[in-house]
């Protein structure tokens, strides 16, 4: 599976690399011979970016650092906004709000002096330092390929790691044979090469307007950017996006197999569909947490990833639709999370996002070591076979059924497992609740001397009372309240 940030790259497809100037679609060849012409030529022929108003592409021009943030926020689909501060910049900059948006995605945060510099030119090595940030690149500064950098002395230590992980994979091009130039600006041609590289090459469909569709085969990976789109009788052999345009839209896939992750960033909570399909990784990343995942018919999806709050359910929960689960760590704590269907395995390792199981089994519920001060809670009609708790002062909770136990964690609390509680030497037993069977202190029976029938009876608690000395071998009465 690939991580987080880097799959963000597959939806930036919107508008990149686009001036705030009018712009048309390049008709010169002011590109064509150029060392970059291939992705540039890619790139118009998708659609990802355009030319200047006097038809000129322009490959060697330079941006600044607002017109770089503002395209990475298009491109991104960055929406959320957060304060920020900067001597050098009034709310009444035509970027103000991306700057914001910058802010709260966290690959922006200015310079020591508490400016941000908005009108500089972007630099090779603030360029490599967002693409690495957003791309959760990371490489040791001590690589064969950066040291070899004739000017790698030049290289700055807040830079360093971004540029040598660029460098060592080849997603960027050297100056004047074998320098990076980390001081010099960046051109159109050089961030268009870098994100191509890094990833975007690999996107081979973009929906961008609401229909039905029949791809068939799909050698690379497929970006659904509208709503109400409908996917049928597709096998995608890269990656499914289905982006944050989608918004609270609905989309469907019909008779789909996705090979790679299928990735949703977009849809409310009525919205994606998954009907018959072979979902190998499902990664749900909506921002606010409320989206939910239908499956239907024969859909079996093998791994589901919750990087965010949503719901998963099945339309016949007699199916058996979803294999292995993760509630990921880092969730917000607000954001619920809510399982509805028959699930192989599902692993907890949040311990503040409320989980709900609502209906349904659950063969192997885990609470993770991460997942301290968990809380499950089991409707009636839920059922887990096999709990283990591994978080400190977990619980699960609620009417609903579970069969066996293993306790590996102190001051758990769980419903009353119907089989076997199995509680890790050196561990405190588990509070249970929920009735159990016992007898009362006196027998109820016939007159005529037949025998006595135990009587059901919740116990609240048990009262040990007496006082005295004990000697080994030897029998203490004690009196016993329950």
């Amino acid at each position: 599976m690939i991580s987080k940030n880097i799959r963000r790259m597959i939806s930036m497809v919107l508008v990149l690399l686009m001036t705030c100037q009018g712009i048309v679609f390049a008709s010169t060849n002011d590109y064509k011979g150029h060392w970059a012409e291939d992705s540039i030529q890619s790139w118009i022929d998708k659609g990802y970016v355009k030319g200047y108003a006097d038809g000129s592409f322009r490959p060697e021009a330079d941006i600044t650092r607002a017109e770089f943030i503002s395209l990475v926020n298009r491109s991104f689909g960055f929406t959320e906004e957060a304060e920020v501060k900067y001597s050098d910049v009034a709310d009444t900059h035509w970027a103000y709000s991306d700057f914001k948006r910058a802010a709260a995605a966290g690959y922006i945060n200015g310079f020591e002096d508490g400016t941000l510099r908005p009108n500089n030119k972007i630099s090779r090595q603030e360029m490599a330092s967002i693409i690495a940030r957003l791309l959760n690149l990371s490489a040791a500064k001590d690589s064969d390929a950066f040291l070899d950098l004739d000017d790698v002395d030049a290289i700055p230590e807040w830079s360093a790691g971004a540029v040598s992980a660029l460098v060592d994979k080849g997603y960027i091009r050297l100056r004047d044979r074998n320098s990076f130039a980390p001081a010099v600006a960046a051109t159109r041609a050089e961030i268009i090469d870098a994100l191509n590289n890094s990833y975007l090459s690999g996107i081979k469909v973009i929906y961008n307007e609401a229909g039905t569709y029949t791809p068939g085969l799909v050698d690379g990976s497929v970006v659904v950017n509208a709503k109400d789109v409908i996917l049928e009788n597709a096998t995608i052999n890269g990656n499914l996006v289905i982006s944050e345009t989608v918004g609270e839209g609905n989309v469907t896939l019909k008779n789909v197999t996705v090979k790679g992750d299928t990735i949703v960033k977009g849809g409310g909570m009525n919205s994606i569909i998954i009907e018959d399909s072979n979902i190998r990784n499902l990664i749900i990343e909506k921002k606010d947490g409320k989206i939910r995942i239908l499956a239907k018919g024969s859909t079996y999806v093998n791994n589901v990833y919750l990087q965010s709050g949503g719901k998963l359910e099945t339309s016949d929960t007699e199916a058996n639709n979803y294999g292995y689960v993760v509630i990921a760590e880092n969730l917000s704590s607000d954001e619920l999370i809510t399982l509805i269907g028959n699930f192989e395995s599902v692993e907890v390792r949040t311990g503040t996002n409320k989980i709900e199981v609502q209906g349904g089994t659950i063969n192997n519920l885990v609470i993770a070591k991460t997942a301290r001060n968990a809380k499950v809670t089991l409707a009636k009609s839920a059922k887990v076979k096999k709990a283990e708790i591994n978080g400190v002062a977990a619980s699960i909770d609620g009417k609903g059924e579970i069969k066996d136990a293993d306790i590996n964690a102190d001051d758990s609390e769980i419903i009353k497992p119907t089989g076997e509680t199995n509680t890790a030497p050196g561990v405190t037993p588990p509070k249970t609740s929920g009735t159990v069977t016992g007898t009362t202190g006196g027998s109820t029976g016939s007159s005529g001397g037949g025998s006595s029938t135990p009587s059901k009876v919740r116990v609240t608690g048990i009262t040990i009372t007496g006082e005295d000395s004990v000697v080994v071998g030897e029998t203490l009465r004690l009196g016993v309240t329950v």
